[in-house]
Order: structure tokens, then sequence, then C-alpha cells
């Protein structure tokens, strides 16, 4: 009797860990599953943002993260009776959000508003999971593994680009006050500064919005490998927030003063050193600072007590069908979607697309590298020239090619970009057609003050579709964006690319006029393509 009990115990405790296995397995697979769609969608604009290029890292850090509070878990207290109907309900609610939402972006790679719901309900559906392996207490503790996650989501687009629009003007006054104050004559226009050695602009870079995601996703880092309390994880990212704003300001102001003792051409060399350096800068200020709060014993907390591993392992049979069930339901959803695009691609007519016709006596201009890569364009150019009459005409033409980044152009119409640059867009034309042969387009008439000058511009932005009505079919319909998007969906429509033409006349007062004038020298300018 004496010898067999301790291999009793040893025998239950190898069965005990053993069955916690399967479910632990379960739930870090189903976790897996529910961001895998997320992540992949989200990875556009990863690609096509520097200011969301962080974003790569954002998973093999969460995976850190998840790491960390592991080895401090709680037991497990899984959730039961009504509780754990809602929980699994509240699963199930998120994994089918994942599906009609990946069957967007599909459609709508840039659509923002079907990342956020993906990103909610990989988050929400997170949170459920862990409460059926662990409880509450589970959740509590790995809650800020899936929030720190979130980094990763880009920000809604018409905040995003008025926070960007208001921050590089700021910015722009901020700098020109301080050149004015150093004793360097500058004025500010918009995101602009004019200076003696040239004109100096802020672009969205310069403004400090580029740098707070990057800067919130280190202060967040930094306050778990520290385990500070909540109140000064938040305080932490607040100063991030700040001090890459004041850096980006210092970064001007480097600019400015090489501009000023070395021209203008000194701007594009130091432009980039400019940037990493910065960078550096505010990594630099937050790791410092929590160094600095680390010596104050009430920014931190310590760490749980440990209990046996095994005690704290999930021990719920019934998580592996019910997060099998999370996972290829995901898996399903991505299949679906091939099938449902593929089936309504089969029998579609090639597009009629065209270009720009080549100009022998008007030499083409790049539109210069920060435009080429924050646009992400794959043909660009800008040209000038005067008519007869003395008029100035300038045209600004991109193109982007069929495939996963090709939802590109409908962000930048002008009524951002003019107002970025100090000018006021003071009409608005309804969506009208204008064909040219065999091409369609639907245009708008801007009328935009500059200061002292009135000029016109010509706006089209063409997706390829041929699908008979242009001023609902064209990414320019009266119709709200949602509409076409969702209306995109139901007719199978993806990866179509895109065609951006602005064509600007100044020296025509009369709108109607510059209207005749601009639909008059198209053919001129468009070339079809079969």
């Amino acid at each position: 009797m004496v010898g067999f009990m301790p291999s009793t115990a040893a025998s239950v405790s190898t069965s005990t860990t053993e069955s916690s296995v399967a479910p632990l397995l379960a739930w870090l697979f189903a976790l897996a599953a529910l961001w895998a769609l997320p992540a992949w969608r989200m990875s556009y604009v990863w690609e096509t943002s520097d200011q969301y290029s962080h974003g790569w890292f954002v998973p093999l850090l969460a995976a850190w993260v998840l790491w960390n509070r592991w080895s401090t878990r709680p037991v497990p207290m899984p959730a039961g009776g009504a509780a754990r109907i809602a929980w699994a309900g509240l699963l199930l609610l998120c994994v089918f959000v994942l599906g009609p939402a990946h069957l967007v972006l599909e459609s709508s790679a840039d659509w923002r508003m079907a990342m956020h719901a993906m990103a909610l309900a990989a988050f929400a559906g997170s949170l459920a999971l862990t409460a059926l392996a662990g409880g509450a207490p589970w959740v509590r503790h790995f809650a800020f593994v899936f929030l720190f996650a979130l980094v990763a989501v880009p920000w809604p687009y018409d905040f995003e680009r008025w926070l960007t629009v208001e921050l590089s003007m700021l910015a722009a006054r901020v700098t020109a006050a301080l050149f004015n104050f150093a004793g360097l004559l500058a004025v500010c226009e918009g995101n602009t500064i004019e200076m003696e050695a040239g004109v100096l602009g802020v672009e969205d870079a310069c403004s400090g919005v580029r740098s707070f995601q990057s800067s919130l996703m280190v202060a967040l880092l930094l306050g778990e490998w520290f385990m500070f309390r909540p109140f000064w994880r938040v305080m932490l990212c607040l100063a991030g927030l700040a001090a890459s704003y004041v850096f980006n300001i210092a970064r001007m102001l480097v600019l400015g003063f090489a501009a000023a003792s070395s021209g203008t051409d000194a701007i594009a060399r130091w432009h980039d050193p400019a940037g990493y350096a910065i960078l550096a800068a505010t990594l630099g200020f937050l790791w410092l600072l929590s160094l600095a709060l680390r010596l104050f014993p009430v920014t931190s907390r310590g760490e749980a007590p440990l209990v046996a591993a095994g005690a704290r392992l999930p021990r719920e049979r019934s998580l592996v069908p019910i997060a099998a069930l999370a996972a290829g339901s995901t898996l399903l959803a991505a299949g679906a979607t091939e099938a449902w695009y593929q089936y309504r691609e089969s029998d579609r007519a090639p597009n009629v697309v065209w270009t720009i016709a080549p100009s022998g006596d008007m030499p083409d201009e790049s539109l210069g590298a920060n435009i080429e890569q924050g646009l992400g364009y794959d043909e660009g150019f800008r040209r000038r020239w005067h008519d007869e009459h003395r008029r100035a005409w300038e045209l600004i033409y991109m193109r982007w090619d069929p495939g996963r980044t090709a939802a590109s152009a409908g962000p930048h119409a002008p009524d951002w970009c003019q107002r970025a640059l100090g000018r006021t867009v003071i009409a608005k034309s309804p969506v009208r057609l204008a064909r040219v042969g065999s091409v369609e387009l639907p245009y708008q008439i801007y009328t935009i003050e500059d200061g002292a000058r009135t000029f016109h511009l010509f706006l089209t932005i063409d997706d390829g579709w041929r699908g008979g009505d242009w001023l609902r079919a064209g990414l320019m319909g009266d119709e709200s964006h949602r509409a076409r998007r969702l209306r995109q969906v139901l007719e199978g429509r993806r990866n179509l690319g895109q065609i951006s033409l602005q064509l600007a006349l100044t020296g025509e007062k009369d709108t109607e006029a510059a209207e005749s004038q601009m639909l008059e020298i198209l053919p001129s300018l468009i070339a079809p393509q079969s």
C-alpha cells in the first residue's frame, strides 16, 4: 500500500494536465482564427500607409504580451449557467459579423468602417472565448492583450483627415512664429511656410499624426513591460502623443534652418534623416520617462502570486467544440467570399480604360517622391502649360492598377487637399457626365479661392465600371458611399483599379465658361485604351 499511493497521485496529476491541453489549444487556436481575417484586411492599410506601417509588428508584440501575462494568469473560473450561454451567444454573433465584413472589404479594401467592425468583433469574441475558458478572472487578466491588438486598427478616415489637416496647419503656424522669433522672415499659408529661401511644406508626415500611432504602441508596450498601474499607463500614452508632436515641430525647424543656410535642396537631404532622428527621440523620451516613473513604487503593481501550473489551465471540455466552431466559421467566411466574387466575375466583359495622350512640347513632371509614397499610385504625373489666351492650365493624372491596393483615389479629392494648402472650395457642381469618344467620365467642377486668385478644377475618378448609369455606378455617384460600396458587393465588383484626373484652369472667371473650355480640351488629352 505504501508504494501504491505515490503512483496513483502521479497518475492523477498527469491525467489532469493532459485533460487540460485540449481546451488550452482550442482557446489559443480560436483566438488566432478570430484575429486572422481582421489582420489580413487591415494589412491593406499597413501596406499602403506609412502612418500605419507599425501594424506589421502588432501581432508579434500582442503575442508577447499574451506570453508575458500567461506566466501570472489566475486560477480559471469558467462562466456557467446563464452567463455561459450569454458569452457563447456573443462569440457566435462576433463570428457572424466577421463574414459579411470580410465580404465587403474584398470589394472595398479601404473601407475603414468595415475594418472597425471586424476588429471590434475580434476583440469582443476574444473576451467571450476567454470568459468561457477562465471566467471573469481571465477576462480581467487578458483583456489588455486584445486591447493592445487594437493599436493596429486605422482611425476613422474623416477624423484622421481632419486631425491631420488641423495639426499640419497648427504646426505650420507655430513653426513660422518660431522662425520669425529667431529672425528669419516666414509667412504661413495653410500648411505651407514661405521663406526667403523658398516654400517649406508641412506634409502629413510632419503633422505629428504619423508618429501618434507608433508612439501609442510603444507607450502601451512600455507600460506592460514595467507593469505600471492603469493611470500611469494612460499618462505615458498622453506624454508620447505630446512628445511626437513637439518633436515634429522641431523637425520642421531643422529643415527650415537647413533651407535658410544651404538652400531648398537641403530639405530633400535632411528630410528623412530628420524624421528618423525625431522617431528615435520620441522613443528615447518614452523609455527615459518609463525609467523615471519606475523609481516611484506607487506607479507599479506587483506580480500576482503563482499557483501550481496545472491548476491554472482551462479544463472546460465544452470549450473545444465551441472554439472549433468559431475557427471553422472564419475559414468558411474566407472561402465563401472568394467563391462569390469568382462567380460574379466569370461572365464579366472587359472594361474600357484610358490614359493621357503624350505631348512633345509640354513635358510631364513627377508629382514627387512624398506624394507617390503617400498615395501609392502606379503611374502619376503633372503637366502645365498656357494657352493662346494666356490662361494657365495644370493637369494631374494618377492611375492605380487592378489589385489589392486599387482603392486609393477616392479619399484624395480636392475638398481636403485644397484646404490643407490654405485654399477655400467656394463651390462644387453636381456630378455630370462627359463623353470623349468611347470613354464616358463622371466629373465635378470645383471653384477654388486662393487668396486673390480664383481658379476652376475639373475632377474625375474612374473605377473602370461600365455597368449602365454612370451617376450611380461611378465613385463620384450621388448616392452615399456606404450604399455604393454595398452595391458593389452585390454586383461582385472588386480590385478594378482607378484613374484620377484633375484639370485646373486659371484666368477664366465664369464657371460655365471654364467648364465649357475644359470639356472642349478633353478630347486632345484623353486617349482610350482597349
